[in-house]
């Protein structure tokens, strides 16, 4: 298998974000067959969390059939033998995901393991558990791309996609000016994100990033459904909030319809807020340049607001252990 050299500063830039798009790290160890399976579990936590809501975005694009779940939590999924349950968690040491591999392992249901280090891989090494390596001495966030491709990996060794044919060639175009200009208007407000459905991993993947990357409070909300209920509020925070809509080429006419008027309410009310539009036709291009695109707003805004990421480091750390 193929593997990048080990990545040794945490403060990644996005040359090296991007360096997985052009060698993908995909080394680990296959000790049994992956055979395939009727329906493939997912289970990642925050940042380890989001190649996989990346790749099931894409399903349709990969032409999936198989069902294909998200686990976020410590309830219990219904899976049997015809299942596939891949554990991603960056430090291996997930309380959620530790549980749920655990339960998954004494069932006996076919199992793979994403992680860079901790209990995970040492789990997946002592019992001969498929495994692949996420790169060292990253934040979970960082390694998206890294998970994708080896979720990819994955489903292709089980015959479930044809991965790497589907892969286009990247010359992925991101708007390093307008990121500076969001990041600036956003330092001293709470953010909002809207989507359609279809793009709701990408409001997910910016609000983490504001939130971890630049400690600042971000909430997400998806269209049409956010128009029944808390836009009718926002006319009166208007000094407190800063609004991103993320607007696809593709989304369903009605929707940008609805993005549209909108639009012209929060200009009456005097909002500051930002339409984002995706352009590339490619699903994969696409979301590939909003998620750096999302990475620079949130770096960006962690400069200006001088973050000391101590402070979060230590309060997560102690969090976890009293769970």
């Amino acid at each position: 298998m193929r593997k990048l050299p080990e990545e040794k500063n945490k403060e990644i830039g996005i040359e090296k974000l991007v360096l997985p798009l052009k060698k993908p790290y995909l080394e680990g160890k296959i000790f049994s067959e992956i055979r395939k399976p009727k329906k493939i579990v997912f289970c990642g936590m925050g940042g380890s969390g989001l190649g996989p809501k990346l790749f099931i975005s894409l399903k349709n694009y990969f032409k999936i059939k198989e069902e294909i779940e998200l686990i976020q939590d410590f309830e219990n999924s219904k899976i049997d033998s015809r299942s596939l349950v891949v554990s991603v968690s960056y430090s291996g040491n997930t309380k959620e995901t530790i549980f749920f591999t655990k339960k998954t392992y004494l069932e006996k249901i076919p199992l793979v393991i994403v992680s860079s280090n901790g209990f995970l891989l040492n789990f997946a090494k002592r019992n001969k558990i498929n495994y692949f390596l996420l790169p060292k001495n990253c934040l979970p966030r960082q390694t998206i791309f890294y998970q994708f491709f080896i979720l990819g990996e994955i489903l292709e060794k089980a015959k479930v996609a044809n991965f790497w044919q589907k892969i286009p060639k990247f010359d992925l175009k991101y708007n390093s000016i307008l990121a500076k200009k969001i990041a600036k208007r956003i330092s001293k407000k709470i953010v909002l994100i809207y989507s359609t459905k279809k793009n709701s991993h990408l409001s997910y993947d910016l609000k983490l990033r504001l939130e971890e990357d630049a400690l600042t409070p971000a909430f997400e909300g998806v269209l049409p459904e956010a128009t029944h209920n808390d836009l009718a509020a926002l006319k009166f925070f208007s000094n407190q909030l800063f609004i991103v809509f993320l607007k696809s080429i593709d989304d369903f006419k009605k929707n940008k319809k609805i993005i549209k008027i909108i639009d012209e309410n929060l200009k009456k009310w005097h909002f500051d807020f930002e339409v984002i539009f995706l352009k590339e036709k490619n699903p994969i291009k696409r979301y590939f340049s909003q998620i750096i695109l999302n990475t620079l707003i949130s770096l960006n805004l962690k400069r200006i607001k001088k973050i000391d990421q101590n402070f979060q480091i230590k309060f997560l750390s102690e969090f976890k252990k009293r769970i």
